[in-house]
This record gives structure tokens, sequence and C-alpha cells, in this order.
């Protein structure tokens, strides 16, 4: 996998996200398929929402060949339930044979506990995080 960030340029067909307030942006290029997460996940069962649209955003991204990047430094606040959202997306996307990053903001406490949380799954997955 690049190390650059993947700076997509054209849509993927995805719909936007939005599940209360939170709303994920979907762009493609032949690099990879950036989700861009924002606003906040605090529903109390995400999973519902978010593991059907992973589900699809891998399934593009497998058919074009391309890593998945997700971008949450301009997300506010997720929960609990989101990471364990995020751990079924990971190991979806290790079932897809699809690279995946997650890039957070570093500087940002809950970020950077949250997503040191997911470091585990980096030995087992073709899964990286990348704090920014």
């Amino acid at each position: 996998m690049a190390d650059s960030v993947c700076m997509a340029s054209e849509t993927s067909g995805l719909h936007e996200l939005k599940s209360g307030e939170l709303q994920i942006d979907s762009t493609v290029d032949a690099e990879c398929l950036r989700l861009v997460w924002r606003g906040r996940s605090a529903a109390p069962d995400p999973s519902a929402v978010l593991i059907p649209y992973f589900e699809q955003v891998l399934d593009v991204a497998h058919r074009s060949g391309t890593r998945l990047e997700m971008h949450f430094q301009g997300l506010d606040y997720f929960n609990s339930s989101t990471i364990a959202a995020l751990i079924d997306a990971i190991r979806l996307g290790a079932e897809h044979r699809v690279p995946m990053v997650m890039i957070y903001k570093e500087s940002i406490r809950w970020q950077r506990m949250s997503f040191d949380a997911l470091r585990m799954f980096t030995r087992e997955h073709d899964f990286q995080l990348r704090g920014v």
C-alpha cells in the first residue's frame, strides 16, 4: 500500500451516508475509494446502518481493485458501538481482500485512544492505521 493519502477526485457511484448526526462522503479514483467521516456517530446501534454501507463500499473497492481509506479527521465523536462496527469493517475488508487504511487526527485525544484500540488488527489483516 502506498503511504500517501489518497486524494480521490471522481464520485464512486456510492451515495453519501447520512444517519443522525453522522455523514460519510465517498469518492473513488484508480488508487482508492475514500470515505470521509463528519459529524458524530452516537447511535446506540450504528452497525445496523454502517455494516450494509461497508459491504457496499467494499464490494465497489474489490471490483475496482482499489484500497479503502477511511478519514476520521473531521469527525467530532464516535461511541464504543461505532468501534465495534469498525472492527466488523476490518474483518469484512479482509474477507473481500480489500486493503484498508484508517486515518485519524493524532492530536485529538479521543481519536488517538480509540484508534490505538484497533492497532491489534494491523497484524492479522491488510489494515493500517495512520495518525496525522
